[in-house]
């Protein structure tokens, strides 16, 4: 049996997913085939290198997601990725077909409109273009169009590995509960960015064998956790080792 493994975008959320990698790894599930948006395609990236919980704690730490030495002012974003291309860069390969698993990263093609599956020749460029937050980062520009992140228009993309597995677990850091405290500039643009994108993947749970989606996400920002990445990471594994029954016996069938 193949299992196939999609990790939705979350800004700094995506730090989660690791949470939840590291119980898979613990409950001895294989993956066999990755696709991920934003976040997730980094985290795919590096999972279907070879690294594992801890190796990937190591390098998300080292990205900075507002890295100002960058400021772009004038261009199309106001900051460049290359905080985040230097990591990559250090823990990743040229291409794709040097990964160990084969993986699939989404990204939005904005001249054309569409959602855009990339899985074959250069990989680091094509992970700073599913990462690439509108209007923070200035679009990545591949064969002349520009690409901004998948998460825009695909913040699940479990068609990327739908037939080439028997199996689908998909991980979702960005579970939108009911904000309890008083609305700051910062929590209304999070907010509105993610409820533009929660009814397309919520709609595609029927598709989907294991979500893990879990429910106190939102109290942590998708722009900065550097104080709360051990919190992120606890919470997320807690919350998948609570619910290995169903994981398992969902696989086992």
């Amino acid at each position: 049996m193949k299992i196939g493994l999609v990790l939705s975008g979350g800004g700094a959320r995506g730090i989660g997913h690791i949470g939840v990698l590291k119980a898979l790894e613990e409950l001895n599930i294989p993956i066999d085939v990755i696709a991920g948006t934003s976040a997730g395609a980094l985290v795919g990236a590096m999972y279907a290198r070879g690294y594992r919980s801890q190796e990937l704690l190591e390098a998300v730490q080292k990205i900075k997601m507002f890295d100002w030495h960058t400021l772009s002012i004038g261009s199309l974003g106001l900051l460049k990725m290359q905080s985040i291309e230097k990591v990559l860069r250090e823990y990743l390969p040229n291409t794709f077909e040097e990964l160990n698993i084969p993986l699939t990263v989404c990204s939005t093609d904005i001249v054309n409109n569409q959602s855009v599956f990339f899985s074959q020749g250069n990989l680091i460029d094509k992970l700073l273009a599913s990462a690439c937050i509108p209007i923070l980062y200035e679009p990545i520009l591949i064969d002349n169009c520009f690409y901004i992140d998948g998460g825009v228009l695909n913040n699940l993309p479990i068609e990327a590995v739908k037939d080439k597995c028997d199996k689908i677990i998909a991980i979702h850091v960005n579970h939108l509960g009911k904000h309890q405290k008083k609305l700051s500039f910062k929590d209304i643009l999070e907010r509105s960015f993610h409820l533009s994108i929660s009814q397309s993947v919520y709609a595609k749970t029927n598709a989907i064998d294991v979500f893990i989606d879990p429910p106190n996400m939102s109290r942590f920002s998708m722009f900065d956790t550097q104080n709360q990445v051990q919190e992120i990471i606890d919470y997320t594994y807690n919350f998948a080792m609570e619910n290995k029954e169903y994981i398992t016996s969902v696989l086992d069938k």
